[in-house]
C-alpha cells in the first residue's frame, strides 16, 4: 500500500542543492579570510612609494584577487538560487542614482582600457520599491562584462520607463551597449547557462567562471523581469534587463542603503578613535591595525574574546572591532558580554560569512554593524563615520590664509613630481602623485576641476605619454586659476 506523507522531508534533489549550498557558504567563509589579507595588504601597499613595475605587479595581484572574489560570489549566489535561499529586500530607490553609481564605480575600467563610457538616462524616473542591490549587482556585471570585451569604441548605458496602464507599477528598463567582437547567433541561445563565457574568444579573456550572466538573470526572474542578449559577429552586443517595479512616494532615511550607494569618499578621513581589534588570525590582525591607523585611529589588539572582554574592562575604547568566530570566545559572546555588562562601546562584526542571516545573529547579539570580508578602506571608514557622527570628521576644509598657502606649496611639490613622472615615462608614479593631489584637491569647492583631471590621471595607466603630458599641462592652468596663492608659490623658491 502507498501513502503520502509530507513529513518525510525535503525531495532529494532539493536536499542535495541545501547541501551544496551549504558545503560553498563554508568554503566562501574560508576563503574569504585569506582574501581580506590579500586585498587590504595590497590596497595598503598600493598607497606607497612604488616604482613603474612594482605598481603594475601590485595592480595585476588586485585584479587576480578581485577576479577570485567575484568568482567566489558568483558561485554562492547560484548555489543560494538554486536552492531558493535568495532573499530580495523591498527598499524604496532612486533608479537614476543607482545607475549613475554604477557608471562612475565603471569609469577607471573603462578609462584603463581606453573604452568610452556613456549614460543616457531617462530624465524624471520614479522612485521603486525592490532591491537595490540586486539591481546594482546585475548591471554592475552586464557593465563589467561590455568593457572588458570591448577592445574600443565604446559601452553605452541607457534607462527608461515603458509606459504602464498602471501608474503604480513600471516596467523598468536597462540596456547594456558595446561595440565589442559580438556573439555568434548560434551561441546566443546557450548564454545565460551556468559556465558558460559566449565563445572561443570571450572564455580566452580572464575574469570569471561563467556563472556572471547565469546569476544575473535567475536575479532578474525573480525581480518579476529578465534579460536577453542581441548580437552577432563584429556588431557588438547588445544586453537589455526588463523589471516590473512598483512606485513608491516612500523615501529612505537619511544614510539609508535604499537610496542608492553612498558616494565614495574623495579623500581619507582622520577618525581620531580608539579601537579594539580583537581578530584571532594574526595576519589579520596586523592588516586591520594598518587600516585603522591609515584613518588615524590609535588601536590595540587582542588574539581572542577573553583578551579583549579584559581590555574593555581596563580601558575605553570608542568602537571594538571584532572578528566572530574565534577560539577561547567568539565575537558574539564578547558582544553579548559586554551589552550585558551595560557597556555601551559601539561593536563591529566582522565576518566571512557571507549569508543573509549573518547580520541578523550579530544584531541579536548586541552589535552596532557587520561587515562582510574582504573589507577595504573606504568600506570601513563610512563604517565608523555613520557610528560615530560626532568624532568622524574628514580633514579640515581650508579657511585660514596659512592652510590655503600650505596646500598650495604641497599640490605644487606634487604638481613637479607629476611633471617629471610624466617626463620620464613612468606612468605608474604619474597615478601616485595624481592620487595624493586628488586627496588635497577635494578639500576646495573650487578646485573641483582640478580634481577629477586628477582622478583622471590616476585612472588612466593606459594613456599614451604624450596624451598624460598633455593633460597635466591642463591641470596646471586650472590650478592657476581655481588655487588661492598657487600662482604665488610655484613662483616661490
Amino acid at each position: 500500500m502507498t501513502t503520502n506523507d509530507d513529513s518525510a522531508g525535503p525531495a532529494p534533489a532539493d536536499a542535495a542543492r541545501t547541501a551544496g549550498a551549504r558545503l560553498l557558504a563554508a568554503m566562501s567563509h574560508e576563503i574569504r579570510t585569506p582574501l581580506y589579507g590579500m586585498l587590504g595588504t595590497l590596497e595598503l601597499l598600493s598607497m606607497s612609494e612604488l616604482d613603474a613595475g612594482q605598481r603594475q605587479q601590485v595592480a595585476t595581484i588586485t585584479e587576480s584577487s578581485r577576479v577570485l572574489l567575484q568568482m567566489l560570489d558568483d558561485l554562492l549566489d547560484f548555489s543560494r538560487i538554486e536552492a531558493g535561499q535568495i532573499r530580495l529586500d523591498a527598499v524604496p530607490f532612486d533608479p537614476v542614482a543607482l545607475a549613475e553609481t554604477v557608471a562612475r564605480a565603471q569609469e577607471p575600467l573603462a578609462l584603463h582600457k581606453g573604452v568610452a563610457l556613456d549614460c543616457d538616462l531617462q530624465p524624471g524616473l520614479p522612485w521603486l520599491l525592490g532591491d537595490p542591490l540586486r539591481v546594482r549587482q546585475v548591471l554592475a556585471n552586464l557593465l563589467r562584462n561590455a568593457i572588458k570585451f570591448t577592445a574600443q569604441g565604446r559601452v553605452t548605458l541607457r534607462m527608461w520607463q515603458e509606459p504602464q496602464p498602471s501608474a503604480d507599477q513600471v516596467t523598468l528598463m536597462l540596456e547594456v551597449a558595446d561595440t565589442g567582437p559580438g556573439i555568434d547567433g548560434a551561441l546566443l541561445p546557450h548564454l545565460f547557462e551556468p559556465f558558460t563565457q559566449g565563445d572561443a574568444t570571450r572564455a580566452a579573456e580572464p575574469g570569471g567562471a561563467g556563472l556572471g550572466l547565469t546569476v544575473c538573470r535567475k536575479l532578474a526572474r525573480l525581480m518579476g523581469g529578465d534579460i536577453t542578449a542581441d548580437s552577432s559577429p563584429g556588431q557588438g552586443s547588445r544586453f537589455t534587463v526588463a523589471l516590473q517595479l512598483p512606485v513608491t512616494a516612500s523615501r529612505p532615511a537619511p544614510g539609508a542603503a535604499g537610496a542608492g550607494a553612498a558616494p565614495a569618499m574623495p579623500v581619507l578621513p582622520q577618525l581620531g578613535l580608539r579601537v579594539l581589534v580583537v581578530e584571532d588570525h594574526p595576519h589579520n590582525r596586523l592588516l586591520l591595525r594598518g587600516q585603522l591607523e591609515r584613518l588615524g585611529c590609535a588601536v590595540q589588539l587582542a588574539g581572542d574574546g577573553a583578551q579583549g572582554l579584559a581590555a574593555c574592562t581596563a580601558g575605553a575604547f570608542d568602537v571594538v572591532l571584532t572578528d566572530v568566530q574565534m577560539p577561547v570566545m567568539d565575537g558574539y559572546a564578547l558582544s553579548r558580554r559586554l551589552r550585558a555588562a551595560g557597556n555601551p562601546v559601539r561593536i563591529v562584526a566582522l565576518t566571512a560569512n557571507a549569508g543573509a542571516g549573518e547580520a541578523d545573529r550579530c544584531h541579536d547579539a548586541g552589535m552596532d554593524r557587520c561587515l562582510v570580508k574582504p573589507v577595504l578602506l573606504q568600506e570601513l571608514a563610512a563604517c565608523l563615520q555613520a557610528l560615530m557622527p560626532g568624532r568622524a570628521q574628514a580633514s579640515p576644509c581650508v579657511s585660514a590664509d596659512a592652510d590655503a598657502a600650505l596646500l598650495a606649496r604641497s599640490v605644487h611639490a606634487d604638481f613637479d613630481a607629476l611633471l617629471a613622472a610624466a617626463a620620464s615615462g613612468d606612468l605608474g608614479a604619474v597615478q601616485a602623485h595624481a592620487q595624493r593631489m586628488r586627496g588635497a584637491l577635494a578639500q576646495v569647492d573650487a578646485a573641483r576641476d582640478a580634481a577629477e583631471l586628477c582622478r583622471e590621471l590616476e585612472a588612466g595607466a593606459a594613456w599614451a605619454v604624450q596624451a598624460t603630458q598633455d593633460r597635466i599641462g591642463e591641470l596646471g592652468l586650472i590650478l592657476d586659476a581655481c588655487l588661492p596663492g598657487y600662482r604665488h608659490s610655484r613662483l616661490s623658491p
